[in-house]
């Protein structure tokens, strides 16, 4: 599918181009501003720039240059043209991009209503709240602590902690007799003392700032560096540097905020009678257990554009059981029909899909949460809201396009076997597999060198799992320390969009899978990379190719089949461009509106 999303996408236009430049000698405008105008649509120079601007927020619009400015003006003028024409063919949406509309729509709000409400939080934390909480911070803590993968049994650990088993036989047992073959050894059980900035947040949550006594263990806290179980000792007041100062007030404002945050919600949920029905989650449970073995023995491996074609089983559920109530609020009964239908609002991969009963339950729990604030949203007036207004636009506007791509431009192509034939045979060293990597990154700060040295002579012959855990392991006792995963596999063709990366892409393309590099400067400190799979261009199998050719050709044909709806589109709605105003300054306050 080719997507004309925020008018980006650009169009070999060579007949429309030279009929611009015609029209823009020989017309005139009396707005200084506008840049391109045709019947019922004019854009000036600031509305491109907000547009721009919009689009990419970190690239200011004063800075492009004027064959940039040339190239998204088009890409506007395009976009409108096209849109014109399939408003003309009042095209219904098909169900995928029905439901991809209400998706976006659903997340902005909710996004939105839970900026808000954070907002109104961060400005309301009282003076003594915060000083309470800085109180509990700037102390440091003595504890005995057990550090296991998240596979390694946590809560089995700590229930045999509370049902009498010392701490440190349960150290023993479940961190030193139970470690992988090589993977590296248990951190020191303790005791020690811990300054806050030493912990990771979340035990300094649960230890710190929730105050608990001595004697006490903490249960399992999952952290970046695996999942802490720890016995608090004891606590002292800490004697922090100004650095630890600032990060305490950085913990402070995150506390305090997330604190309020739960207090004021539990508040709101009583005012609105807030209630769930567990008692009837199975029958939500059973409906989508039938639906998701459907799908396994039709398609166990569906993708997103088949995802999005989904429907809520509603059908699956009995029709006795369809006004059973889920949820409670602000004067509303969600019944078990609201519940499964509303789940065409939301991407599928937050449907209840759990392994079993408590985790399912657990998902419509957070569906229900999520229902919950989208009715804030709309008590609070944000489905009016201009910004709102503008980008259910575009993405109306969006779905438009590519519904008349999908039903009316794309099955008028049609491509021949000699087609694609001849099209791979004029060039076939343009059918390669391109060069891929994936890599990740550990930054240690200037002043850690040595810690650097060591740290890669340690670990440096490490697989990606134990060289993955030994990194989090450094950040939890240094949190300066800075580490870029491997998220994805990046193609080394085409430009990356992660700016982190980019500084090391010279250096991956000549590493292999496997391969740790020294030292490297970046910045203030060093990094070491780690590549940890890289695979180098090779020609593609012909059944491959073929494919991939059917599609060039495809396209090709499609863009020219485009670059005549849009020159007859120009024509008849007197397209005029003004290409020589593109040098100017926009005027203040660019906004886009139409």
């Amino acid at each position: 599918m080719r997507s004309f999303g925020h008018g980006c996408k650009q169009l070999p236009l060579r007949l429309l181009c030279c009929m611009v430049m015609l029209w823009a000698v020989s017309c005139g405008s009396n707005d200084p501003q506008i840049v391109a105008k045709m019947d019922g649509w004019s854009l000036t120079l600031s509305e491109m720039a907000g547009e721009y601007e919009r689009i990419y927020p970190a690239m200011p619009f004063a800075a492009t240059s004027l064959e940039e400015r040339e190239r998204f003006l088009t890409n506007l003028v395009n976009k409108e043209l096209l849109l014109g024409v399939a408003r003309e063919r009042s095209l219904p949406l098909g169900w995928s991009r029905h439901r991809k509309l209400r998706s976006e729509r659903e997340a902005w709000l909710a996004d939105r209503a839970f900026e808000l409400l954070k907002t109104e939080v961060m400005t309301q934390i009282s003076r003594e709240d915060r000083q309470e909480t800085r109180e509990r911070l700037t102390r440091e803590i003595r504890l005995l602590r057990i550090i296991l993968p998240r596979g390694g049994r946590p809560d089995s650990c700590y229930r045999a902690i509370v049902d009498g088993l010392p701490f440190e036989e349960a150290f023993q047992e479940f961190a030193v007799a139970r470690r992988r073959e090589g993977a590296p050894p248990p951190l020191p059980i303790g005791p020690a003392w811990f300054a806050p900035d030493s912990l990771p947040r979340r035990v300094v949550r649960r230890t710190l700032n929730d105050d608990v006594p001595a004697g006490t263990v903490v249960p399992p806290v999952v952290t970046l560096s695996g999942v802490w179980i720890v016995k608090v000792l004891d606590h002292r007041p800490a004697n922090l540097s100004d650095a630890q100062e600032s990060g305490i007030e950085t913990l402070v404002q995150v506390f305090c905020a997330d604190d309020s945050m739960r207090v004021r919600d539990a508040r709101r949920r009583e005012a609105a009678g807030f209630r769930t029905h567990p008692e009837n989650y199975p029958v939500i449970h059973r409906a989508f257990d039938a639906f998701w073995d459907s799908l396994s023995a039709a398609n166990p491996r569906a993708n997103t554009i088949e995802m999005l074609g989904w429907k809520a089983p509603v059908w699956n559920v009995a029709p006795a059981d369809r006004e059973l109530p889920i949820y409670e609020f602000n004067g509303k009964i969600g019944t078990v029909s609201d519940f499964v239908s509303s789940l065409n609002g939301c991407d599928a991969k937050y449907w209840p899909g759990g392994t079993t009963d408590q985790k399912r339950s657990r998902q419509v729990g957070m569906r229900i949460d999520r229902l919950f604030l989208l009715d804030i949203a709309m008590e609070r007036g944000l489905d009016r809201d201009p910004e709102f207004l503008a980008k259910e636009q575009r993405l109306e506007e969006e779905a438009a396009l590519d519904e008349y791509f999908a039903q009316v431009i794309e099955p008028a192509v049609v491509v021949t076997p000699d087609e694609v034939r001849a099209d791979y045979e004029r060039d076939p060293e343009r059918y390669r597999s391109s060069e891929k990597a994936a890599f990740s990154v550990v930054i240690f700060p200037g002043y850690a060198k040595e810690d650097a040295e060591r740290f890669l002579a340690e670990h440096g012959a490490k697989a990606a799992g134990f060289w993955r855990q030994a990194v989090l392991r450094a950040i939890d006792a240094d949190d300066q320390i800075v580490f870029i995963p491997d998220r994805e596999t990046l193609d080394l063709g085409r430009p990356v969009r992660n700016a982190q990366l980019i500084p090391f892409l010279p250096l991956v393309a000549e590493m292999e899978t496997g391969d740790i590099s020294d030292l490297v400067p970046h910045g203030d400190g060093y990094a070491i990379v780690r590549c940890n799979y890289r695979r180098h261009s090779a020609p593609l199998p012909e059944k491959s190719v073929l494919h991939l050719a059917e599609g060039e050709v495809r396209h090709r044909k499609i863009d020219e089949r485009v670059e005549e709806i849009l020159a007859a589109a120009a024509r008849a709605r007197r397209l005029r461009t003004y290409s020589e105003r593109l040098r100017g300054v926009p005027a203040s306050s660019p906004e886009t509106s139409r």
